[in-house]
């Protein structure tokens, strides 16, 4: 019998590669270091974080004493979050706010009603993926409008509080960015000339880290640091559109992060030394990467900003 038809020799590998699989996706990991940093006093606002990495990262932040803002559209799923976190950490700093990113009057109610909080961390993590056409309660295109617009409104009506307390503000983009190779600003309403969800996708994407190079060339003087980042490949109803989720369920012990391995580049975000991480930096397994052109281009983020504001003009 060969070696290659040996059973325990076909175990050995296949083990082998699970292993590896599992070892290679599983990405950075934030230092014991950071982790164990008492943020006692800090406020922290995190959008989206009923679910996936943003419920992880909600949950790590007040096991460090933060006080934790959970920040969703959905008031059952966010209360069941906020008792699930105070469970698993012993925490009583963790309350709900109704935020829906796709409606500017929630944001603009959801900024009311935080203004009285020193917010040292504003971490804008909520997001939809390759969804089908569709439009926010504003006319916007729903993966931008929910994505890019309706993050910078928030992170704008906060600027003062966030400036006053040189606060830090992470944007979860994504790897997708690529997808988007140039931006039409003569339709951002829309769905643009090239309709297809993973073009939207990656243009709102795109969106996030331009938003970020801006934030930090206007406010960096302030005190003020951001960053975007990329949290992998996670295994997140995120991608309930996207083709493969149906067998992610399969995949995902494999191949996909857990919201746990997702959110370690947001944390390290939040928890990295700005004097050894440039504000500003795009990052990805817990590293500084490099995004595409596109995404560096200053010029780009500075058309994006006010042809945003431009839009979002239209509803104040």
């Amino acid at each position: 019998m060969s070696l290659l038809t040996n059973p325990l020799t076909i175990v050995v590998v296949v083990v082998g590669i699970i292993l590896f699989l599992r070892k290679w996706k599983q990405g950075g990991k934030v230092s014991s270091e950071l982790l164990s940093r008492n943020l006692s006093g800090k406020t922290v606002i995190v959008t989206g974080s009923n679910t996936g990495i943003g419920f992880e990262t909600a949950q790590q932040l007040a096991k460090q004493k933060a006080t934790v803002i959970v920040a969703c559209r959905d008031e059952r799923k966010g209360r069941d979050a906020v008792s699930r976190i105070k469970q698993s950490t012993g925490s009583n700093q963790v309350s709900f706010s109704k935020l829906d990113l796709g409606d500017l009057s929630s944001v603009k109610a959801f900024a009311k009603s935080v203004e009285k909080e020193d917010i040292n961390y504003l971490i804008n993590n909520a997001g939809i993926m390759m969804c089908p056409h569709n439009t926010t309660k504003d006319g916007l295109e729903i993966q931008l409008g929910t994505n890019h617009i309706g993050h910078m409104y928030l992170t704008q009506l906060l600027i003062d509080n966030l400036k006053k307390n040189k606060a830090r503000i992470v944007n979860v983009s994504s790897l997708g960015h690529q997808f988007c190779n140039t931006f039409d600003f003569d339709n951002i309403q829309g769905p643009c000339k090239m309709h297809n969800p993973y073009y939207l996708y990656g243009r709102s994407k795109l969106a996030n880290i331009l938003f970020t190079n801006e934030l930090q060339r206007r406010y960096g003087a302030d005190g003020i640091v951001s960053y975007s980042l990329h949290p992998g490949n996670v295994a997140t109803e995120l991608a309930r559109h996207f083709t493969l989720y149906n067998i992610s369920g399969y995949l995902s012990y494999f191949v996909l992060k857990t919201p746990w391995e997702g959110c370690q580049t947001t944390l390290f975000a939040c928890l990295c030394d700005a004097t050894k991480i440039r504000p500003g930096a795009y990052l990805s397994d817990c590293a500084e990467k490099t995004p595409t052109e596109n995404a560096r281009n200053e010029k780009l983020g500075k058309q994006l900003w006010e042809v945003t504001e431009k839009e979002l003009s239209k509803f104040k």
